[in-house]
């Protein structure tokens, strides 16, 4: 599932604190269709009138104002303005998507190798030792390399 980051400050930026409620609405969807669609944070014009029709158009234009999206050619969307400074391309994402796979099927592979087949065919694993306890009640499932980085979309 990809991500998307936004600073828990953005709602009082200085560029978004002015925007009407469908221009606010309409850069958190960007950002996310941006992230989820790996667009690298083009967003085409046919989205926005999809998502809000005329009011969509007018609430872009704002956006453009506010120096939150860029226009991209004649007709050809708008890109949403520092996207690549804050989240990763689709060139990172696919490259993280390859490498978390290969060391899921690298793992997956050990785990049969260290595992022995019952009589149904069902691997049963050969050894007794459980995890340490862990004295920590909670632990995050969020990634790294999300905590990690700034997160910010506007700049």
């Amino acid at each position: 599932m990809p991500w998307s980051r936004i600073e828990e400050a953005y709602p009082d930026h200085p560029k978004v604190v002015g925007l009407s409620d469908i221009a606010f609405r309409l850069h958190i969807t960007a950002i996310c269709y941006a992230a989820r669609h790996m667009t690298d944070g083009h967003i085409p014009s046919a989205m926005v009138a999809a998502w809000r029709g005329r009011r969509g158009l007018r609430a872009a234009d704002e956006l453009v104002r506010a120096g939150l999206f860029e226009v991209r050619g004649q007709g050809d969307g708008w890109q949403v303005h520092d996207f690549g400074e804050y989240n990763p391309s689709r060139e990172q994402t696919q490259e993280r998507r390859a490498s978390y796979a290969s060391t899921r099927r690298a793992g997956g592979m050990a785990r049969a190798a260290a595992a022995s087949r019952s009589g149904g065919g069902r691997f049963t694993s050969t050894t007794t030792s459980s995890p340490p306890a862990s004295t920590n009640q909670h632990t995050s499932t969020r990634s790294p390399a999300i905590t990690d980085t700034p997160s910010m979309v506007c700049a």
